[in-house]
């Protein structure tokens, strides 16, 4: 008896070719992409409604505990904290407790604004006991003169920037070397956006040898190493630039710092505090931490300045807003290379009366700097009646920017008036915007009216327009 064979299933040879162009075959991919593709959304769309809700509950949780156990810093006349920023050699360095950074770090609750302002290492100063030397010496000094505690030494540097910035310090942080590549670490590295290429090939090993530092320009995500090797070059570098490249990674660790708050409850932001610690020494308490627990938000504004002597163009639109120090002769200060402010001499070194007024303007006047106005100055001074009242016309408009943009306003633009004035003018798109802006102005320029453009004028700068008075008021 023959049995007929029955075929069940039977597979399909294809050829390379009809398999991609098999209809039933390309229906299966792309469905299964499509599912695979939302799914994926779905699952980061969950992801990150959970993590925002995670972020709310432990920020809410967090600044609930603090408004039980905080206690309040303490605030100057203007109701901001202002904190001393050291980074510094540790000990074990061949030119320990040397300072590489010193900056003034001043907070705003209210504003939720950060002044960052660095004084430059080698600003040249004056020691106790009569001693003279570069800015990066004065923590040194005291240490090898003494034997007082490190906050008696950190006090000893306060009384210093404060003589020359004017602005009441309460407390210190003092950052060390040491430690500071671990707790870059812990805190998952830096991310930050590299202005230029830096190439450094004189970057000291510990061997007393040098290697190539080389990072590359745009975002760049740096551990806590390179971190390190980033904020301290600067044998290709200005000081100038390292300062900023510094400002950069603190401004991220705070950052840094807020996010890991709401993402923690308090007994890991309490952690938090005691593994910063190992890298900081600092005379904020915990209980002052919490205090400013309860204004963290993380889009803060920051503003970064710096004294610098990097001056040597003085057309305004390169010239930096904060270039307020000059560079020393190097035979009268026994062939060392120095920095001093703009007026100061050999006999005279602590003429800080420039450096004060900036401090205060950039610390003091944080709406100001919120407004960030953009401003044009325009020229309609009568050249021939200048020239009969021995005024020197040349520049005229270039000078007042210069003066303008050394006291941190944001000038944009110069040119020669066609408007007839005879007073002179200040035009504003909108004064409740820049009430602070032009408060500030009046200071520098003997404004006679400020008015509101008129129809059809542009609306987006504050344009002041000298007159023939303004040169009789210089």
């Amino acid at each position: 008896m023959a049995f007929r064979q029955k075929i069940v299933w039977k597979k399909k040879e294809y050829t390379k070719w009809e398999w991609l162009i098999d209809r039933s075959q390309v229906r299966k991919l792309v469905l299964g992409a499509v599912v695979i593709f939302w799914w994926m959304f779905v699952f980061w769309q969950v992801w990150n409604s959970w993590k925002w809700v995670i972020a709310s509950i432990s920020k809410e949780t967090v600044k609930a505990v603090a408004k039980q156990a905080w206690e309040s810093m303490t605030q100057d006349t203007t109701w901001n904290i202002n904190v001393l920023v050291v980074w510094y050699a540790g000990e074990w360095e061949r030119w320990g407790y040397l300072t590489d950074t010193v900056m003034v770090a001043s907070f705003n609750p209210e504003l939720w604004t950060v002044t960052f302002l660095s004084i430059p290492r080698d600003l040249y100063v004056t020691y106790h006991k009569g001693w003279r030397w570069r800015m990066n010496g004065v923590y040194r000094a005291k240490y090898i003169d003494s034997w007082d505690s490190h906050e008696e030494w950190a006090k000893y540097l306060m009384k210093k920037v404060w003589q020359i910035t004017w602005i009441d310090l309460e407390y210190y942080a003092f950052v060390s070397f040491d430690w500071f590549t671990d707790f870059i670490d812990s805190l998952w590295w830096v991310t930050i956006d590299v202005p230029e290429d830096l190439i450094d090939p004189y970057y000291p090993t510990n061997d007393n040898g040098f290697q190539t530092l080389t990072i590359k320009q745009g975002t760049q995500t740096l551990d806590g190493d390179l971190a390190l090797k980033y904020a301290r070059s600067r044998k290709t570098t200005s000081d100038f630039s390292r300062t900023i490249r510094q400002q950069q990674i603190i401004k991220w660790v705070v950052n840094q710092v807020i996010w890991s708050m709401w993402l923690s409850n308090i007994s890991k932001a309490k952690k938090l505090y005691d593994d910063a610690l190992k890298v900081i020494n600092t005379n904020i308490s915990s209980k002052e931490i919490l205090w400013m627990v309860k204004h963290l938000e993380s889009n803060k504004r920051f503003f970064s300045f710096v004294y610098t002597a990097d001056c040597d163009k003085r057309y305004f639109e390169i010239s930096y807003p904060w270039c307020l120090l000059v560079n020393g002769n190097r035979e009268e200060y026994g062939g060392q290379s120095v920095i001093l402010p703009i007026w100061a001499t050999p006999w005279n070194i602590n003429y800080y009366k420039h450096t004060k007024d900036f401090a205060f303007r950039v610390i003091h006047n944080q709406e100001f700097l919120l407004e960030n106005a953009p401003i044009r100055v325009f020229n309609w001074i009568d050249k021939k009646r200048a020239r009969r009242n021995g005024y020197p016309i040349e520049w005229i408009a270039t000078k007042l920017a210069i003066d303008l943009k050394t006291q941190a306003f944001n000038v944009l633009d110069i040119a020669n008036s066609d408007e007839l004035v005879e007073k002179s003018v200040v035009y504003v798109p909108d004064l409740a915007s820049y009430s602070s802006t032009i408060d500030l102005l009046r200071i520098f320029v003997d404004i006679d009216e400020v008015k509101l453009y008129e129809p059809g004028k542009e609306y987006e700068w504050i344009t002041i327009i000298m007159w023939n008075d303004y040169m009789f008021d210089r």
